[in-house]
């Protein structure tokens, strides 16, 4: 149900220039198409999620993907990308961070695999913030990850390519990995050194110029909502040749902003605010299967079922009510027990154009 709603906010129109109007000084989520590409095929995601039990910390993740370009059907392997992951992470949240990113990872392979077949996929590069104010990031693909410590005032990448230069020290920019090419995902995971004050997650056509020239913008703006702001009109001021996104943020802002209520996941896209209410009616369970075994449900995955005028901007509420599985008693008979409900309620705020820079 989580993952459905996630894809079909996702899947909504996407205006050439698009900025999340943030109401806290938390972070800044910015797309734009570029002047060459007819479509955006990149998706950016924050998801809040609540403390949905005593004993699990709430945590918030900022993401990007990128649908590979001349592959098949990036944009809906973007899309399933970051709605399997932002799933995988809330069913996930037993774990610690590092563990509940790979796992989320994993899971998103495995969507973006069964609907592709392995003929398309997608980057993915996530920050995991806590709110204990520990921190991991995660990278699969070319996507980046960037930092601005507080003693070193420069931009400092914390991730590797995943493709032949870069990971092999070969030539070439081809991807050797990336999210749909099945069992063989191995993710870069690491924890954020706690001295970083700016994060930054770019896709490709957001850090393609100098990094000479990047580090100028961030570090003269001196704000992360400023700075992704310039990022994204240099990239189409020399020429925008691919679709630009970035999520940008300072660490402790997130530790700082009020968390999300017990039940609740609060997801951003550069589109609309969306304030999802999850009420599970069974208990919170310490175990679970390994994420290896969680089938993908292909229905969601599946680009046709993205109904993008479901995305309108209002009140949505869907329940799952209880259903039954037959299992067998000891003396061979059936007997039925019930499944836990589900009610997701979504809503939506209106949606805010960026502002030119």
């Amino acid at each position: 149900m989580l993952n459905e709603t996630l894809s079909r906010l996702l899947a909504g129109p996407v205006a050439p220039r698009q900025a999340v109007n943030v109401r806290l000084p938390a972070f800044a989520l910015m797309s734009d198409v570029g002047l060459t590409r007819h479509e955006n095929q990149d998706r950016a995601i924050v998801a809040q999620v609540g403390r949905l039990h005593p004993d699990v910390s709430a945590f918030t993740c900022l993401a990007v993907s990128d649908g590979m370009g001349g592959m098949f059907a990036g944009e809906a392997c973007a899309i399933i990308t970051l709605s399997a992951f932002v799933s995988g992470l809330v069913s996930s949240r037993n774990r610690n961070g590092a563990e509940r990113l790979i796992a989320a990872a994993r899971i998103a392979d495995s969507a973006v695999h069964a609907f592709a077949q392995g003929k398309g996929g997608a980057t993915l590069s996530a920050v995991l913030v806590e709110e204990t104010g520990r921190a991991w990031h995660l990278n699969v693909g070319d996507s980046r990850i960037y930092i601005v410590s507080d003693a070193r005032q420069r931009l400092e990448r914390i991730t590797v390519d995943d493709n032949l230069q870069e990971a092999f020290g070969g030539h070439g920019k081809e991807l050797v990995q990336f999210i749909g090419i099945g069992s063989s995902l191995l993710p870069r995971v690491g924890e954020l050194p706690p001295s970083a004050d700016q994060v930054y997650i770019t896709s490709d056509g957001a850090h393609y110029f100098s990094p000479e020239l990047l580090q100028e913008l961030v570090i003269r703006a001196g704000d992360p909502k400023r700075a992704a702001e310039r990022i994204i009109a240099v990239s189409r001021w020399l020429g925008g040749p691919d679709n630009a996104t970035v999520a940008a943020f300072r660490p402790r802002d997130l530790v700082s902003t009020e968390v999300a209520t017990d039940s609740a996941v609060r997801v951003w896209t550069p589109s609309e605010t969306t304030n999802i209410v999850l009420v599970p009616m069974a208990p919170f369970r310490q175990s679970g299967p390994h994420p290896e075994s969680q089938r993908p449900q292909q229905a969601d995955a599946h680009p046709e079922s993205f109904d993008r005028a479901s995305s309108a901007r209002t009140a949505r509420t869907a329940t799952r009510r209880p259903g039954k599985n037959k299992t067998k008693k000891k003396g061979g008979q059936d007997r039925e027990e019930p499944q836990p409900e589900l009610l997701v309620t979504v809503s939506s705020d209106e949606p805010s154009d960026a502002a030119d820079s």
